[in-house]
C-alpha cells in the first residue's frame, strides 16, 4: 500500500451455507510524513533570561496521524543538548528552572506514527538573580585582634 493515506477494511464471515456476517469496519493510516517543524519563539539568539524561564515554541501540525507530543531538550552545549533537561509534554510552552550560564535548546515534535521533526538549536543565557551571600561572625575583641594580626588579606585597589 502506498504511504500517507487512509485505508478502510472490513471483515466478513461466511459460513458453510453461504451466510455472511459483517464483523466490523476499521481503518488503517500509513503515515511516513513527519509533523511540521516546531519553530522556537523564545528565548533565541543568545538572549539573557532569569530562571525559572519560559521556553516557548509554535505548535506543530500533522494532517495524517496528529501530533502526539513534544520532546524538549536543554543542554550545556551543542554537542550535548539533552544533558540538562530531556522531557516530554503534550503542548507548547514549558517553564524550567536552570542554573546560571549559557544553555542550548531544541524541541522535537512527534506524531502518532512515531515520525519526528526537530527545531533548530538556539542558545540563551540564564543570569544569577540571587543576592550575594554575606558571612556574619561574632567574636570577642581580643580574638578579632589576633585574627587581624595573623591573617593577611589581599584586596585589589580600584
Amino acid at each position: 500500500l502506498p504511504p500517507n493515506d487512509t485505508y478502510l477494511w472490513r471483515v466478513i464471515v461466511i459460513d458453510g451455507a453461504g451466510n455472511t456476517t459483517v464483523v466490523g469496519d476499521s481503518s488503517l493510516v500509513i503515515d511516513t510524513t513527519p509533523p511540521s517543524t516546531p519553530v522556537l519563539a523564545a528565548p533565541l539568539g543568545g538572549e539573557t533570561r532569569a530562571s525559572p524561564g519560559l521556553l516557548d515554541w509554535s505548535a506543530s501540525s500533522d494532517s495524517h496521524s496528529g501530533v502526539r507530543l513534544y520532546r524538549v531538550q536543554v543542554g550545556a552545549d551543542s554537542s550535548n543538548y539533552s544533558s540538562v533537561i530531556d522531557t516530554y509534554q503534550s503542548s507548547p510552552d514549558t517553564i524550567v528552572g536552570l542554573a546560571p550560564g549559557v544553555h542550548v535548546w531544541r524541541v522535537i515534535a512527534e506524531d502518532d506514527a512515531g515520525n519526528t521533526a526537530a527545531s533548530v538549536l538556539a542558545s540563551f543565557r540564564v543570569t544569577d538573580t540571587s543576592p550575594p551571600a554575606v558571612a556574619y561572625f561574632r567574636t570577642s575583641p581580643d580574638r578579632l585582634a589576633t585574627a587581624i594580626d595573623t591573617t593577611r588579606v589581599a584586596m585589589p585597589c580600584a
